[in-house]
């Protein structure tokens, strides 16, 4: 098994320990992490963890359309149940005591010529 060397400020650990493990934190940042112990929970445990007027950067999947292709709908339905609206997240961060300060969505175009177009010829 190949062993990967973390710099000195990285931590590995269960996503649902970091309040457990760290107090007083002034940057928690999470990329397309917070759903595995669920977004509304992640937000809740990590608040005790990140020191006043310090900040969290957090990714969530988000429903950015009324209505998606049936198709869609049932992919996502089995991935990912708890997928909720933009609006519908704003305010699960609202309630478990954030101030938002800024919100970003990814423009289509990065996941398309950023990802979708490398991944492509990879997978054929």
């Amino acid at each position: 098994m190949r062993q990967i060397a973390l710099p000195s400020y990285a931590n590995c650990m269960d996503m649902a320990n970091i309040s457990n493990n760290f107090q007083g934190i002034s940057l928690l940042w999470s990329e397309s992490a917070a759903y595995n112990i669920g977004f509304p929970n992640a937000l809740k445990s990590w608040r005790t963890a990140v020191k006043t007027g310090g900040f969290v950067v957090v990714s969530e999947l988000s429903w950015l359309q009324d209505e998606a292709h049936i198709d869609v709908q049932k992919f996502w339905q089995n991935e990912y149940p708890d997928m909720r609206t933009f609006d519908e997240n704003l305010m699960v961060a609202e309630d478990a005591g954030y101030n938002i300060l800024a919100t970003y969505t990814v423009p289509r175009e990065t996941w398309i010529e950023g990802f979708y177009d490398i991944l492509e010829p990879r997978a054929k």
